[in-house]
């Protein structure tokens, strides 16, 4: 019970976190960054910690307290799985600021829940409009969850 509750949690926090991205780069005229990040809140694919959005005010493609601005964090800390995201061999999804588009960032957010809660696998997919779309596992749609 509590398994899925994290799983559509999770799936309700990557699906607002895209459509939050979208709506800021363009309100604040500035590319938006949405990256998954560890502990010490770094960009990484699977990262399972935090959700950021950011303004990459240092070009280097990572969140940096000292220079970037945070738009938002959102709190993951899955129990019972773990996230990967899979951008164009990136470790981040870039919003552009002319259209709120990921143009050329299509990909996946994927929710890999442990052993004992496999039935809750799925991946959010976006594609190079911004749009969201839930895809629970199955034989059309693998997670290829391990």
């Amino acid at each position: 019970m509590f398994a899925a509750q994290e799983g559509k949690g999770v799936r309700k926090t990557i699906e607002n976190s895209i459509k939050e991205a979208k709506i800021e780069s363009l309100s604040l005229r500035h590319d938006v960054l949405l990256c998954l990040a560890d502990a010490s809140g770094s960009c990484h694919k699977d990262g399972s910690e935090k959700l950021l959005l950011f303004i990459d005010n240092n070009d280097d493609e990572n969140y940096s307290v000292a220079s970037d601005t945070l738009v938002r964090e959102y709190s993951l800390l899955p129990k019972y799985g773990t996230m990967h995201l899979r951008a164009a061999n990136r470790h981040y999804v870039l919003f552009q600021a002319d259209s709120g588009t990921p143009r050329g960032y299509m990909g996946h957010i994927k929710y890999c829940p442990l052993a004992n809660y496999r039935q809750q696998k799925y991946k959010v997919s976006f594609n190079m409009v911004g749009i969201a779309t839930y895809k629970p596992d199955s034989v059309a749609e693998p997670t290829d969850c391990t």
